[in-house]
């Protein structure tokens, strides 16, 4: 998951709500924080595909 502002009370609530969800499936969950800065958000998204 990217987000622009990790420190924003709403992205850490939509994080800690997500990551709840995952665990109860078994998986787990990567965090980003772009800064919102699209650049930032692509060269992260360029990990995640390079990855697999």
């Amino acid at each position: 998951m990217i987000v622009p502002h990790i420190e924003n009370p709403f992205f850490a609530e939509l994080i800690r709500a997500v990551e709840s969800g995952l665990h109860k499936k078994g998986y787990q969950l990567i965090v980003a924080d772009s800064h919102a800065d699209v650049a930032a958000e692509k060269q992260r998204l360029g990990l995640c595909w390079r990855a697999k």
